[in-house]
């Protein structure tokens, strides 16, 4: 199994960068639908040649762009 790759910076462990199949579960999508999107360019995420990875920050803001708010449910009226 991969393990999550740190920055060339090599410090804080909050920057590690994590897999689609290690990101997958903190978000509750599949790796397949992350890669989909990375490779689409519709998240945010970082590619190092053709391996994809997220960030902490990266999945907040995939977290953030998916929150909708909650609908009012609407009765049909009867004619």
């Amino acid at each position: 199994m991969a393990q999550p790759m740190t920055p060339a910076s090599g410090g804080d462990p909050e920057e590690l960068l994590l897999t689609p199949e290690q990101a997958s579960p903190l978000i509750k999508k599949t790796p397949n639908w992350l890669r989909r999107q990375a490779y689409a360019r519709t998240i945010p995420h970082h590619r190092i040649g053709r391996t994809i990875l997220f960030s902490r920050e990266d999945l907040q803001q995939i977290k953030a762009e998916g929150a909708q708010p909650a609908r009012r449910r609407t009765r049909k009226r009867s004619a």
